[in-house]
């Protein structure tokens, strides 16, 4: 008995290789993947301006920038975002 329960033990751990497909689903279940990350974004402050052009986002099509400002401009936002950055 003692020695089929060694083997039943040994066979049940053995590694198997996983599918893409099953690796992506065990993820999704265990750790509740894909997650929202929110960021918060002061759009009239300068450096996230600058932070969100450094991170690619105005290429991808999400934000426009406003690079400069004019004296009529002050207290508008210098980010505004695009209707493809809607979740």
């Amino acid at each position: 008995m003692l020695l089929w329960t060694a083997g039943l033990l040994l066979t049940g751990c053995t590694s198997k290789e996983l599918s893409r497909e099953e690796a992506f689903r065990l993820l999704q279940q265990g750790k509740q993947f894909p997650r929202i990350i929110a960021y918060d974004i002061y759009r009239s402050d300068p450096q996230y301006a600058r932070a969100v052009l450094d991170a690619g986002l105005e290429i991808e099509g999400l934000v426009t920038v406003q690079r400069t400002q004019k004296l009529a401009d002050i207290g508008k936002p210098l980010i505004e975002f695009t209707a493809k950055a809607k979740p």
